[in-house]
């Protein structure tokens, strides 16, 4: 049971992972085709920005705002000005160095206690979240991202299950092995955003 539920989360960072930085793909697979898909990274090609040479301070940031919150249900054009970035730790560190008069810790599911840093621009609301997946393998990276225009889609009756007793049957034990046919569908990729290169 211990190693089940160990794999398990284990299992949920590969397909939060693939969310972030998958790429669409189609291989030929032992019995049928396989295919791979595509993330936020591979959907969003605009509202994009590179910061490896820029000075990063509170005007920069809402420069940024000014283009990257604009589309969307939850952008300013629509009357809402209301996202979410999913950031590294360092993202996290640098925007409290040059706003912290300006965040606010607010509750956004009491029942669960999750919370985030508010930060109100001229261009809407930035609710800033803390991503760990982001901090082990992109800690440069920052999305801005509108949940109206993001949802989880997987095959039908094919969403994450724990297949038992899969092993060979020359083994001496039992294998399980779990299995996801699951993707992220990005609509609108104006909507959403994102910022890499921030130094670590």
């Amino acid at each position: 049971m211990t190693e089940t539920k160990w794999q398990a989360i284990e299992h949920k960072k590969e397909i939060e992972y693939a969310f972030y930085f998958g790429r669409r793909h189609l291989m030929s697979g032992t019995t049928h085709q396989v295919t791979m898909t595509g993330g936020l990274d591979y959907f969003i090609t605009t509202n994009r920005a590179n910061v490896a040479k820029q000075a990063l301070n509170e005007r920069w940031f809402i420069e940024y705002l000014e283009y990257a919150m604009r589309w969307g249900r939850g952008g300013k054009r629509n009357g809402v000005g209301k996202k979410y970035a999913l950031c590294s730790s360092r993202w996290l560190t640098e925007i409290n160095q040059w706003a912290r008069e300006k965040l606010e810790y607010v509750v956004l599911d009491e029942q669960i206690g999750f919370s985030a840093l508010k930060y109100v621009s001229p261009h809407g609301i930035v609710y800033l979240m803390s991503s760990p997946i982001l901090d082990e393998w992109h800690p440069d990276w920052m999305f801005l991202l509108d949940f109206n225009h993001i949802k989880k889609a997987y095959l039908n009756q094919r969403d994450t299950k724990l297949l038992v007793g899969v092993q060979e049957n020359d083994r001496d034990g039992k294998k399980s092995l779990y299995r996801s046919d699951v993707g992220l569908q990005v609509n609108f990729e104006h909507a959403h955003g994102i910022v890499n290169g921030i130094l670590v």
